[in-house]
């Protein structure tokens, strides 16, 4: 998933290239794994409301 390549791999790669800009690199980290969660979070209620609307 494109988030997960995002937080994987390219935030670590520009805080070793650009230190001083670490704290914004971490904020948007942060954004990321809120939105990744939110998006799981819905993902999961979807398949729970239909598996409870087929039982």
């Amino acid at each position: 998933e494109f988030i997960e390549i995002v937080i994987d791999e390219w935030i670590n790669i520009w805080k070793e290239e650009n230190p001083d800009l670490i704290e914004i690199y971490e904020k948007f980290e942060r954004k990321l794994l809120a939105l990744d969660k939110e998006k799981l979070e819905r993902e999961y209620k979807v398949v729970y409301l239909e598996r409870k609307k087929n039982s």
